[in-house]
């Protein structure tokens, strides 16, 4: 779930409608869901040749795929329902591997400060917390070309050199290489494989996924992420409403108000969840 204020006093270019902001972190979105749409797909396509009941019992390396994924240990999966039920193999893999691209891009790009804070959870703190006491007694406006200014400065000292919009200061393929090797190609490997060597992406999925890093970067420095989290380790008591996976990310935004004052939050993008609920209604 991404949290921001999509107001145009807070945008790092203040000539942006909020429209047009929506819309990139919707297409954001779209563009997730089509490289995992296709790293699945290509998947199911060889076994279809060869198998009619696709189920996630065709999963050669159960232990890593649930490795790879969030679950409650006893409770439903994207492998399994809580009752030991296999699930359709083609939602199962789409739905995992987009949970992992979501969970990174969180955690690497919306959930710091900056990007290349990740490490330094220190610093990292130092600066949303001196953001929040700001927001408390300062007016939206300041606060937010406060944000963006150091954002920059941010970006010059990582990367030293002038920061624009075509100059992205996050290491892209570094970043990428690192999700195929450790997440992506893994997870791969465990619908294919038994032997847990890691698979390639091809390269048009690694281009893909090169896109959407570069996207998420541009779009998070525009906005106030004063407290964007992943909904995914929420806890929810009804077993049927377990949050298997996280399909799409989510944005909250927020009316304009004076200093001091609470924003009104809406939800011009719901955040669109896997339970055992949406396995039972297909």
């Amino acid at each position: 779930m991404a949290n921001a204020d999509l107001r145009v006093n807070l945008q790092h270019h203040e000539s942006l409608e909020p429209s047009q902001l929506l819309e990139e972190f919707r297409t954001l979105n779209r563009s997730i869901e089509h490289l995992c749409r296709d790293i699945s797909e290509r998947h199911i396509e060889r076994l279809g040749i060869i198998f009619k009941d696709l189920t996630t019992t065709l999963v050669r390396n159960p232990h890593e795929f649930c490795r790879l994924l969030p679950g409650v240990e006893k409770g439903p999966s994207l492998y399994w329902s809580a009752e030991r039920k296999f699930r359709p193999l083609k939602d199962a893999a789409d739905y995992a591997f987009r949970d992992i691209i979501n969970r990174e891009l969180v955690g690497r790009i919306f959930d710091p400060f900056h990007p290349s804070l990740r490490e330094f959870t220190a610093t990292d703190r130092e600066f949303k917390r001196t953001y929040e006491s700001m927001r408390k007694a300062s007016t939206q406006i300041s606060c937010g070309r406060w944000r963006a200014l150091c954002f920059q400065y941010i970006d010059v000292q990582s990367r030293n050199r002038a920061v624009d919009t075509d100059n992205v200061a996050l290491d892209i393929d570094t970043v990428a290489l690192d999700m195929e090797r450790v997440l992506l190609g893994p997870l791969l490997s465990s619908l294919q494989n038994r032997n847990p060597t890691p698979i390639s992406l091809s390269q048009f999925q690694i281009s893909a996924l090169k896109t959407i890093l570069a996207a998420a970067y541009e779009w998070n420095r525009k906005f106030d992420e004063r407290s964007m989290q992943y909904l995914g380790n929420k806890k929810v008591v009804d077993s049927s409403r377990q949050i298997i996976s996280v399909a799409s990310l989510g944005l909250e935004s927020s009316d304009a108000g004076k200093a001091g004052a609470q924003p009104n939050r809406v939800w011009p993008e719901k955040i669109r969840v896997i339970t055992e609920d949406c396995f039972e209604q297909t």
